[in-house]
């Protein structure tokens, strides 16, 4: 099987690449712009494994990895999962939505080059979302581009390769409230890089104990200030307030603490993982007064807050522990409500 070129009902060229084939575009309109630098932009349409690689020299139909390349797979894993391999190892992957193929139609990507920094997403190049992953030691000379399958016949239509977008400008917050859903996996990818934070939140610990060296142990302790890293880059579209007074200062850029008296960690938490994903941890019946309070201070935006109010109304539809009796009835009266057998 080779791959082959034709037309659909509207004239557009298609490229059909079938299983373990590789479509190289060799000519000069398609080679990167600057080594190691370029976007590839196209539409493709498969069961999964939509394929592209960089690489140096154009290789064989058949798909084989060189010493020195990248190979992007959207639809990897049974179309469940982004992969990147270097040089025929893999060496990331991700699950994230963008990289999961719509099977019955064809949907536009890109896929951006840097130096070593490659980004994906969808759409025209540098329209978030988008997902970005560093190779801390880039390849270099890197200068064609191959179009590839793995066990399924993919089918390619308007490609290309331009110039790599800008991608140094804080995501607009209307992007991120349109796709709230669908971003939770990359802005959960921020909450577990506290080394990327430009933000720190400083909070109270009501647990703080009277230290064993302390004359007056009987004393009540000023409560311990705990530091909280987090993200501008995300809280920035999320809470209003957050850069209030810093007019024209770029959010990534900057260095910030935020005093919170009275806002305990636990509350905080809660609340930044609302920022970030789905939450892990449950604040309390009792904080959720608190958890409005804070948002209200950061200035949340109204996505934002729907999310709060969705997760407390989830909460206080569930029995406090304390109303619920040995036997499994609550305190009013009423029978348990689990489900026999579970």
């Amino acid at each position: 099987m080779v791959c082959r070129v034709g037309n659909d009902p509207t004239g557009t060229a298609l490229l059909v690449v079938p299983p373990f084939e590789c479509a190289w575009l060799v000519d000069e309109e398609f080679r990167l712009p600057t080594a190691s630098n370029g976007c590839v932009v196209f539409e493709a349409k498969g069961d999964n494994d939509v394929t592209v690689i960089f690489d140096k020299h154009p290789g064989s139909k058949r798909l084989k990895y060189s010493e020195a390349s990248y190979t992007v797979i959207l639809g990897s894993h049974k179309n469940s999962r982004l992969s990147i391999d270097k040089n025929g190892t893999q060496v990331h992957v991700a699950n994230i939505p963008l990289a999961v193929l719509e099977k019955d139609e064809f949907n536009r990507y890109w896929v951006d080059l840097s130096n070593g920094v490659i980004t994906i997403g969808k759409s025209e190049p540098g329209t978030p979302p988008y997902y970005t992953w560093t190779d801390p030691t880039p390849e270099t000379g890197l200068e064609y581009v191959g179009l590839s399958s793995w066990d399924k016949h993919i089918i390619y239509r308007n490609f290309g390769v331009v110039g790599s977008p800008d991608l140094t400008g804080p995501v607009p917050a209307s992007a991120w409230e349109r796709n709230w859903e669908s971003e939770m996996p990359y802005i959960l990818s921020f909450c577990r890089q506290p080394e990327l934070a430009d933000v720190t939140f400083v909070v109270e610990d009501p647990t703080t104990q009277p230290l064993p060296t302390d004359p007056n142990p009987d004393a009540p302790s000023a409560p311990r200030r705990l530091s909280i890293p987090a993200h501008g880059v995300v809280l920035a579209n999320l809470c209003q307030n957050l850069y209030s007074g810093q007019e024209g200062e770029d959010v990534a850029q900057s260095k910030r603490q935020v005093d919170l008296p009275g806002v305990s960690p636990a509350v905080l938490i809660f609340f930044l993982e609302c920022c970030y994903g789905q939450p892990n941890s449950d604040p309390g019946f009792a904080q959720w007064e608190s958890l409005h309070l804070l948002a209200a201070t950061l200035g949340s935006t109204e996505a934002l807050r729907e999310r709060l109010r969705a997760r407390e109304r989830f909460s206080v539809a569930e029995p406090a522990p304390d109303q619920v009796t040995e036997s499994g009835a609550t305190a009013e009266g009423g029978e348990g409500g689990g489900r026999e057998g579970e």
